[in-house]
Formats: structure tokens, sequence, C-alpha cells
């Protein structure tokens, strides 16, 4: 069964005030002096997530035959 409607939601509402907070957040540092925008100081750590989830497809995806896989055969880096 995948997750009910309420999960859903509250994961949408985290993930799109989390994206509205880091933009306000990373506006200020900028406007404060913290961080020139052409040295990508605050972006790069966004970036750095969204390449590394692209390079492991088996952390966005849980199935259960992911999980029948003997344990040698995983990287340490992924889920437990």
């Amino acid at each position: 069964m995948g997750p009910s409607v309420i999960q859903v939601r509250v994961q949408q509402l985290n993930f799109l005030l989390t994206g509205i907070f880091t933009t306000v957040c990373n506006q200020v540092i900028f406007n404060q002096g913290g961080a020139e925008q052409s040295t990508l100081l605050l972006s790069m750590p966004s970036y750095i997530g969204m390449m590394l989830i692209a390079i492991m497809p088996e952390a966005r995806v849980r199935t259960s035959s992911s999980s029948s896989k003997s344990s040698s055969s995983r990287s340490p880096i992924l889920f437990a």
C-alpha cells in the first residue's frame, strides 16, 4: 500500500515551505554581503544534493525487491 493522502499533503507542504525558507534565507545572506551570487557558495549544496539523487536511483525508489538483495551488493551510503 502507498502513503495516505494526509502523508502526501504533509510532504508536499514540507517541500514547499523548505523551498521558500531556503530561498528567503539565501537572499538575506546575499543582501547582507555574506556571499557573491557568482560564487555559487549557497547554491552548491542544492546542486550537489540533486546530483546525488540522480546518481543513486536506489535511494529514490524503495521496492520490496530491493530489500531482498544481499547486503554485500548494496552501497554503504544508501539506506540500511
